[in-house]
């Protein structure tokens, strides 16, 4: 018994920590974007478009958590939507394009 509660804490743990993990990169991807729209590095249009690949990743993670589980390749499909939005907003950022 102790240890099935040993091991379900752990599973616990685990999940959360994924789960704040996954936050917080949302949240760094959100500054990055309001701080380029700040300092004009990020077009209107540029905006838009990141935030609808942001909007559609958490509609994805929403969907694969439907089930009550997520599996490894919708975990792989999610952090890949992840890292392409993060080259989209690096390189909205570095293209000599300015918001007037």
């Amino acid at each position: 018994m102790k240890l099935k509660l040993l091991s379900l804490t752990v599973f616990i743990l685990v999940l959360g920590l994924n789960t704040a993990e996954a936050q917080n990169r949302q949240r760094i991807q959100r500054h990055r974007v309001i701080q380029g729209v700040r300092s004009g590095e990020i077009t209107r249009p540029e905006t838009r478009r990141i935030v609808r690949m942001q909007c559609n990743t958490r509609r994805d993670i929403q969907d694969a958590r439907a089930d009550g589980f997520i599996s490894r390749r919708e975990k792989n499909e999610i952090r890949a939507d992840r890292n392409k939005t993060s080259r989209v907003i690096y390189r909205s950022k570095h293209n000599n394009r300015e918001r007037f």
